[in-house]
């Protein structure tokens, strides 16, 4: 690869065709984590999720402790709020 100068204003690069033709294909072959992109990944759907699980966890814990069995942790919250009979919450019938 040739070396950049600073000329008129502009950066310049000396490369061959044949250079130039190797760094466009290397960078047709980028690529970007979703991550590095915070408006573009699932970071914001993870937070949605951690908020609902720190709802779900003691919600959880107080059904456990009645005795009751709920199928998963998650919709807990949700099964504590609307069921009516024991029947409900271990089938997880949600009202």
């Amino acid at each position: 690869m040739g070396e950049l100068r600073w000329e008129n204003n502009r950066w310049v690069c000396d490369d061959t065709p044949e250079e130039k033709a190797a760094f466009a294909a290397n960078v047709r072959t980028l690529m970007i984590a979703p991550s590095a992109l915070p408006t573009r990944s699932g970071a914001g759907e993870d937070k949605k999720a951690w908020a609902k699980m720190e709802k779900d966890m003691p919600a959880y814990k107080r059904l456990r402790d009645e005795g009751l069995q709920p199928p998963s942790v998650r919709g807990s919250a949700d099964l504590e709020a609307s069921a009516v009979s024991k029947a409900d919450i271990e089938s997880a019938v949600v009202a």
